[in-house]
């Protein structure tokens, strides 16, 4: 039985990691991408340095993907914005609109066109957000970014039901994750961890369920879904923003 093989971008830290991670446990040949080295050793583990942001990097995935035939392709790379959309510098804004809109274009992009040529089974799946499914006031700018993610993977998916049945596309949309992002977001660690927050082998854990089971939109964790479609829904909406909103802000 031959190995199966993925690419995960944002392989360094945070999701990306535990997803590579899991799946070399499961006997998978991982090629993770990023920007930055990483400290994740593996036979079966290899790591490119890669600047998703550049312009020619849609054109040199599509050629990895038809050179590799990965059958899942997780694409975890992104960035955030935690405070109000009048502060954020705008050089900030335009770093994470080419990262977390621009790359996730490209990726799904060369995605789709590689599947269309191959005609062979493969499997994308985006990370989103609950930030991407719903209004986040304080993060404004990274919402926004994961709504297309979400809207785009939507519409992908349903042209490949029609034209590509054997290629998948598919988000998970977690609730906050236990990693780094609040600090690489440029705030400073909280005073009190919140409680709730997923740990990252729990995201992991459900890209690999997704993977067997397509799905859009997927949250992570029997809690944060009990608490997203059938809690969220009874509280007035003004009362759950201006709540959002104050918590973004808590240092």
């Amino acid at each position: 039985m031959q190995q199966p093989a993925a690419i995960i971008t944002g392989a360094s830290n945070g999701i990306g990691r535990g997803v590579a991670e899991l799946l070399l446990e499961k006997g998978w040949w991982v090629l993770g991408l990023d920007r930055e080295a990483t400290t994740l050793q593996a036979a079966n583990y290899e790591h490119e340095l890669v600047d998703l942001t550049q312009a020619d990097f849609g054109a040199a995935f599509e050629e990895l993907l038809a050179r590799l035939e990965p059958e899942l392709v997780v694409h975890s790379a992104g960035i955030g914005i935690m405070q109000p959309f009048a502060n954020s510098p705008q050089d900030a804004d335009e770093r994470l609109i080419l990262l977390n809109v621009g790359a996730a274009y490209a990726v799904t992009k060369a995605f789709v066109r590689e599947a269309y040529r191959s005609q062979r089974p493969q499997h994308l799946i985006l990370l989103s957000s609950l930030s991407g499914i719903s209004a986040t006031p304080g993060m404004a700018l990274y919402a926004g970014s994961k709504h297309f993610v979400s809207g785009l993977a939507k519409s992908v998916a349903a042209e490949l039901r029609q034209d590509a049945p054997w290629a998948k596309v598919s988000t998970v949309a977690p609730p906050p994750v236990r990693t780094q992002f609040r600090e690489r977001s440029g705030r400073a660690t909280r005073s009190k961890p919140i409680r709730g927050v997923l740990e990252v082998r729990d995201v992991a854990e459900e890209i690999l369920r997704v993977y067997r089971r397509p799905t859009l939109d997927r949250i992570p964790g029997f809690m944060p879904r009990l608490l997203f479609h059938w809690v969220r829904p009874w509280i007035p909406h003004r009362i759950l923003l201006k709540k959002i909103y104050q918590s973004a802000q808590k240092e």
